[in-house]
């Protein structure tokens, strides 16, 4: 047994006795989409995606726990012990339109309140959802050919598993890039096959008027997710403090509402760390939520502009939410860091 195993056995052995402190006060639920089943053939971009079933089903494991369900606006008081009962708070990220076709009827009826975190470009229909016309390429062609800065890229795509090597290999070296640059890259690839970059957001992304009629229910808080959804540790400090300030005055102004939280696009630790908290609070959000995987503890109040987020996908089982939520997962393979931050 080599040491890094030899330690996840240890741990779990010890898990029953320690897990406790890993469990906290409740959960942040990170999800993208809500959308019906579908029996066609798909590739990576499944991952942030969940069934209107396993949505249900997700609000009802919750319900038998007897958990609260509250908005990012309840937080402080359950931070500071004002209410004593667990909670969960469901939060949306990005701005799809099955938002509000597919999510919002379940939460309705289970009169669940949830966050959606919106990218501004997506109601502006300026963003290129390359990820979803990557996918489309990938399933038609059998072979993709294109030129990049004098370098040729050839990928053979006969078999199932080609395409999906081929988009995992294609989405990172997209992420390298960031603004005008990735434009480029993105242009370069779709062009030669006709694939209009905005086709996907037109069909995909929630409008300004959806984003209005959500507003307008109390169960709904709209956040920030930035204009451009660039990675935070591509750019620079100014750079930073724009996207989320100009996005911020966009929704203010069109939803005449104040917005007082934000979740970092790419909120992993390698897009988010000390600097990017730093100058969060340098602007007027309240709450900044990140990829990283933890549950909530008292001890956030001190860090709420590092808050954890329990990531549900179409893989997550009942099992996976019961060892996150006993702190389980935390305390055998999680972070090292009790109180998950920076």
């Amino acid at each position: 047994m080599d040491t890094t195993k030899g330690k996840i056995f240890i741990k779990n052995a010890l898990s029953p006795f320690f897990r406790g402190l890993y469990q906290g006060l409740g959960q942040i639920v990170v999800l993208h989409r809500v959308i019906p089943k579908s029996s066609n053939e798909r590739l990576r971009n499944t991952g942030i995606e969940i069934t209107e079933e396993h949505l249900e089903e997700l609000i009802i494991y919750f319900k038998k726990r007897n958990y609260d369900f509250i908005s990012l606006d309840d937080l402080p008081d359950y931070l500071q012990g004002k209410m004593k009962r667990k909670f969960v708070i469901f939060t949306l990220d990005d701005g799809y339109v099955d938002n509000l076709t597919h999510a919002y009827p379940i939460f309705k009826k289970h009169n669940v309140p949830f966050t959606i975190y919106v990218t501004t470009n997506f109601p502006d229909k300026k963003a290129v959802l390359w990820w979803y016309l990557l996918e489309d390429l990938l399933l038609k062609e059998q072979r993709l050919t294109f030129n990049f800065k004098e370098e040729n890229f050839n990928f053979n795509l006969q078999s199932y598993t080609d395409k999906e090597e081929t988009f995992n290999y294609l989405r990172h070296f997209i992420i390298s890039y960031e603004g005008a640059e990735q434009l480029n890259l993105i242009d370069t690839i779709f062009s030669k096959y006709s694939m209009p970059l905005y086709e996907k957001v037109e069909d995909l992304a929630l409008n300004w008027n959806q984003i209005i009629q959500l507003n307008s229910d109390p169960l709904v808080t709209i956040a920030a997710h930035t204009v451009n959804h660039p990675s935070f540790k591509a750019i620079s400090d100014s750079q930073l403090l724009q996207e989320v300030n100009q996005s911020v005055k966009i929704l203010e102004s069109r939803l005449n509402t104040p917005i007082e939280h934000f979740a970092y696009p790419f909120g992993s630790p390698v897009e988010v760390g000390g600097r990017e908290v730093e100058l969060m609070y340098k602007t007027k959000i309240k709450t900044s939520t990140t990829g990283r995987k933890g549950n909530i503890m008292a001890e956030h109040q001190n860090h709420m502009h590092a808050l954890p987020r329990l990531y549900v996908g179409p893989q997550t089982t009942e099992r996976y939410l019961n060892d996150f939520i006993s702190g389980k997962i935390s305390f055998v393979s999680g972070s090292k860091q009790r109180i998950v931050t920076v």
